[in-house]
């Protein structure tokens, strides 16, 4: 899928291993497609990379998809974990983010 341009993602309701290690979004476990999405986009502030404000994030699946296939959000592997206050993990290596936060990052570094 790569190699073709398609962007892929993990998509969970739950706390798992990968979360985070792999292009990850997490959603809420109520069915369809306009559930809401927990966790996935992240956002560059200050040298550091942060979960999204709930304001910026698109709220619900088909919102999230939809910018993933725009390129509005792209999956972005990042050299410094980001800080995961809500989850047990402590950080995440792959994040989704807009190409403005990941050139911020990468004109940081």
């Amino acid at each position: 899928m790569t190699e073709a341009g398609v962007p892929a993602a993990w998509v969970t309701t739950g706390s798992r291993a990968w979360l985070g290690a792999v292009p990850t979004l997490q959603a809420e476990a109520q069915t369809g497609p306009t559930r809401p999405v927990r966790a996935g986009h992240w956002t560059y502030l200050i040298s550091s990379w942060t979960p999204a404000a709930e304001s910026r994030t698109p709220a619900r699946l088909t919102d999230f998809v939809r910018a993933v296939l725009t390129g509005e959000l792209v999956a972005h592997r990042v050299t410094c974990p980001a800080h995961d206050d809500w989850s047990t993990r402590p950080g995440w290596s792959w994040v989704w983010a807009t190409p403005k936060d990941i050139a911020e990052a990468d004109a940081y570094v």
